[in-house]
């Protein structure tokens, strides 16, 4: 891999960590990597939206959108985009806390860094192991925590070497454009078969849209590429998971830890997408209604037509519990089986 390549981030992660450690200085960075005065998606407009209407067009049809504030990255995931390497932030928030109690005389961790990295691997890895929330790191594909024996130090190493942040030229290739109302990704349909996400598993992808109503797609894996990889942790409109095959979007949800998308910022996407889609009102879209169950409130998972949720925002919550069967609902496409 030469020095400015970018891996392919749909490797299992074992082989991403290893093609990650084949060079000592940061795979991602890209001397060459100048965003202009457009901001962090410089130089990647092109031709948008169906075919009568061109990029003026689509960007003043997305400016009258009417927009809730943009979501940032707060908390220990605020912590991920300053650190220079982009470590997991949760991680750094636990080997931090063993900082403190190995090194009391630097409670502000002007040292935390240097310590973290001088450290040998295996323990590195103890301290993932053991330290804080490390027991949340390493999930199975239904979001059950793993037992810390399934903890792999290649896994470990991953982590240390830091999300990864894409350049203008690793964004490009996740991104995701609508010609004809069809989507494609890297010129061909888009389709998410071959990908896979933490919380739902095979054939379900990561996405964000950016202010500019740009989608961006791809696999998620633990420590190595979340939501914020693809917009360098800046600010993103909306974000989860989705569902796409043969170049349609199927499958829609507002799943993102990072960004704690509202539904207000799901309506927004979904009202860029509109414009964008030839099978819109044929997406599912995931949302939750409080609802009593057996004397017991709770948010009952929806899947919901677009127009549904664009004309009752309120009338739902973006976030709640899914659980593994009705993910395997949703992969398997047995949509009847929700509750109306």
């Amino acid at each position: 891999m030469g020095k400015y390549d970018t891996p392919e981030l749909n490797l299992e992660p074992d082989e991403l960590a290893a093609a990650i450690d084949e060079e000592d200085d940061d795979p991602y960075a890209n001397p060459d990597d100048d965003d202009d005065e457009n901001g962090i998606e410089g130089g990647l407009d092109e031709f948008e939206n169906r075919p009568v209407v061109g990029t003026s067009e689509w960007k003043k049809l997305i400016s009258e959108i009417n927009k809730p504030a943009a979501l940032s990255l707060k908390g220990d995931y605020l912590r991920e985009k300053t650190d220079k390497k982009h470590r997991m932030g949760d991680l750094l928030a636990g080997c931090f806390s063993v900082y403190k109690d190995q090194k009391p005389g630097d409670p502000d961790g002007n040292q935390f860094y240097d310590w973290l990295d001088a450290m040998p691997d295996l323990q590195r890895l103890m301290i993932v192991a053991n330290a804080g929330k490390a027991g949340e790191h390493m999930r199975d594909t239904q979001g059950a925590k793993s037992p810390d024996a399934n903890i792999k130090p290649s896994m470990v190493k991953a982590f240390m070497k830091g999300v990864a942040y894409l350049d203008r030229i690793g964004r490009k290739s996740h991104r995701v454009k609508f010609v004809g109302g069809t989507a494609k990704l890297n010129g061909v349909d888009f389709s998410t078969s071959d990908m896979r996400t933490v919380l739902s598993g095979q054939g379900f992808a990561i996405w964000v849209m950016s202010e500019k109503g740009k989608l961006y797609a791809g696999s998620h894996v633990k420590g190595m590429v979340h939501h914020s990889s693809f917009l360098e942790g800046e600010n993103v409109m909306c974000g989860g998971e989705l569902i796409a095959d043969a170049g349609k979007i199927k499958y829609l949800s507002a799943k993102t830890g990072h960004y704690k998308a509202t539904t207000s910022h799901l309506v927004w996407a979904l009202t860029v997408f509109e414009t964008c889609v030839n099978n819109f009102d044929g997406i599912k879209v995931l949302v939750f209604k409080d609802q009593t169950v057996a004397g017991v409130k709770k948010a009952v998972p929806k899947l919901l037509a677009p127009r549904d949720v664009i004309n009752d925002p309120f009338g739902y919550d973006a976030w709640g519990d899914l659980g593994p069967k009705r993910i395997e609902w949703i992969r398997s496409g047995q949509w009847g089986n929700f509750s109306a």
